[in-house]
């Protein structure tokens, strides 16, 4: 049976990595009714929480210029700069209560807040919308999680009272790996909390498991089949399960908001948000800068049927600009076949010997998984030298896997077809530095985002993300090591003949955003991109003639949900036709699809298709 048999055209998981058979179900595709509540009694919403500290109040704006200036922080106001709320750049000037203090050095060790939690504190307790940006491993989950704590805490009138009450807040997330770290997170800050319940409503929970919480964590997907699931047999369902709704986060909102949308055009999360009050508090965190994501954001109010409610404006807070960049405490490193690269430190120009000219992946992956493992020895630390290996496909994974285990590797490999009981113990014990019999997790992107990895020391990316974003979904997969503070370094394997060349010019921007040396090769190479770009679409091109159309891979299987899978079969030129409306009108589109339909070889100069017009 082809991967085709087991596609729904249309369906979408809430993480990438579907997985058999996930994602499927008798509500898919139906729409939750409009709900309004103009005219309904609501609970109060208290917004502005913040009390500002003496010592805050009495800075001039030198003073607070020198503290962003320093930590690289921007605060703007509708793309233009501000000057307001200055940031808290230690804890006892952060008006937070004495016992949330107390738990955040005692539990989280936390003595000085990061650059995000700086500024997005004092905002957030104000009551403002905003968009925080900031790297990977930089602390943006406690960055929402603290005034989300505290707001709750503050709203009268909004406690529990029956056994259909929503939350208080939501937090919407792309995976189910991700919530539960949150959900540890929470409960290892506030360990004496008994007033505040968070629950997960996520791939792998059942639904019949949900009590009502103050807080709620949830995969879009999964939250709107409960949804819609409750609202067919209770009436009046989701209108009672998110009256008491006031605060809500998007993690990875890139992904969820723009990507989301890209994809397969069912916007799960703009479903859920629709169906919110409209004085709800909105928080929204990314480590990579989208430029449509705020006109994303804007969609979403005001709603039909309603008194559009007075907003302040949406602020974003960005920590190293906007400019995508990976976390500075990730030394990246790119290993080409027999490449000598004199312009890295000894330690590149040593891991460049792993991949001779006459040898392939296989034997250069395992040289550095022996040098990873052994450097982790020589330093004494072992469980917290990890390794972990990115792929494209599943089906790599399920190889490399076998491949390793046969060489005697301590090696666990993850996709979305993994039981979901495996895949929290393989995801657990891979976090926790004292199991020690597996040190190498090899997976795809559905670990490439937010998954807090303390114990990962090395990411080895043995394929380059493939799809049209490719860079940004490497600065995520990297930044599963280098968290905290930590040091951690990142190999990428990049082949000439599968087309990693093309990215050389987007990873050069990267290495300069971070303040990483570029190899010289590199740089070459970057002047070379249309002819890279074309090379990558001739061999997939030939790979697609060689699968044959009944072997072609479930695009939504695919790594990162296989973004777009129009986009991968059309190249660059339709990616950005598409974003403009023109494609599939384009007559140039139309005979390419068709040729290839008769098996004929047909693929055209990017510049050619570039300059053919549209019907319309």
């Amino acid at each position: 049976m082809s991967a085709w048999g087991n596609y729904t055209p249309g369906a979408a998981s809430s993480y990438g990595d579907k997985g058999k058979g996930k994602g499927k179900n008798i509500w898919r595709g139906e729409r939750l009714p409009d709900i309004t509540y103009a005219g309904e009694t609501l609970s109060s919403c208290r917004k502005d929480i913040y009390n500002k500290h003496p010592t805050v109040r009495g800075w001039d704006a030198q003073t607070v210029h020198l503290i962003r200036l320093a930590n690289n922080i921007e605060i703007l106001e509708e793309d233009r700069p501000v000057d307001v709320l200055a940031p808290v750049n230690t804890l006892d000037v952060s008006s937070l209560p004495e016992e949330s203090i107390k738990s955040l050095r005692r539990d989280m060790k936390i003595e000085t807040p990061s650059p995000i939690q700086m500024q997005v504190w004092p905002a957030a307790m104000s009551g403002r919308d905003l968009i925080g940006v900031a790297p990977t491993g930089s602390g943006k989950t406690l960055a929402y999680l603290v005034p989300m704590f505290e707001h709750c805490k503050a709203q009268v009138g909004a406690m529990r009272n029956d056994e259909d009450c929503g939350p208080q807040a939501l937090i919407l997330v792309p995976n189910a790996d991700l919530a539960r770290q949150i959900k540890r997170t929470f409960e290892n800050t506030w360990r004496a909390n008994q007033l505040l319940k968070m629950e997960l409503i996520i791939p792998g929970e059942k639904r019949e498991n949900y009590r009502p919480c103050e807080i709620l964590v949830a995969s879009p997907g999964r939250l709107l089949d409960f949804l819609r699931h409750n609202e067919k047999t209770k009436s009046g369902f989701l209108r009672n399960f998110f009256r008491r709704t006031t605060f809500v986060v998007v993690d990875e909102a890139d992904s969820l908001m723009v990507k989301e949308r890209d994809r397969d055009g069912e916007q799960h999360t703009f479903e859920i948000l629709k169906s919110l009050r409209s004085d709800i508090q909105m928080l929204y965190f990314t480590a990579t800068w989208d430029d449509q994501l705020p006109m994303e954001i804007n969609k979403i109010f005001p709603r039909n049927g309603e008194r559009p409610m007075p907003r302040e404006p949406l602020l974003s807070v960005i920590v190293n600009g906007k400019t995508l960049s990976a976390c500075k405490n990730v030394q990246q490193i790119f290993l080409r076949r027999n490449g000598p690269d004199l312009d890295r430190d000894p330690r590149s120009m040593f891991l460049n010997k792993f991949w001779k000219q006459d040898s392939g992946k296989n034997d250069a992956l395992h040289n550095l998984l022996y040098w990873a493992i052994q450097d982790g020895q020589k330093r004494n630390d072992v469980g917290n030298s990890k390794i972990l290996v990115f792929t494209n496909a599943k089906e790599t994974v399920a190889r490399l896997t076998d491949l390793l285990k046969e060489n005697d590797h301590p090696v666990v490999g993850l996709t979305g077809d993994t039981w979901q009981g495996d895949r929290n113990r393989i995801v657990m014990d891979f976090a926790d530095p004292n199991k020690t019999d597996k040190l190498i997790l090899v997976t795809t992107d559905m670990l490439g985002r937010g998954i807090d990895f303390t114990t990962c020391r090395c990411v080895i990316l043995y394929e380059f993300p493939h799809h049209r974003n490719g860079v940004r979904e490497y600065v995520h997969r990297i930044g599963r090591t280098g968290r905290a503070g930590r040091e951690g370094f990142a190999v990428t394997l990049l082949d000439e003949h599968e087309g990693d060349f093309r990215h050389c010019k987007d990873i050069t921007q990267v290495l300069e955003a971070s303040e990483q040396e570029t190899p010289r090769w590199m740089v070459e190479e970057s002047y070379s991109h249309k002819k890279h770009l074309q090379t990558y679409w001739r061999r997939q091109d030939q790979l697609r003639r060689e699968r044959g159309p009944e072997d072609r891979e479930d695009p939504a299987e695919t790594a990162n949900g296989a973004e777009a899978s129009q986009t991968e079969q059309g190249g660059e030129a339709y990616g950005n036709a598409h974003k403009e409306g023109k494609v599939p009108c384009s007559p140039y589109y139309c005979l390419e699809r068709l040729l290839e339909e008769l098996g004929a070889s047909f693929l055209p100069s990017l510049e050619k298709e570039r300059q053919m017009p549209s019907v319309f």
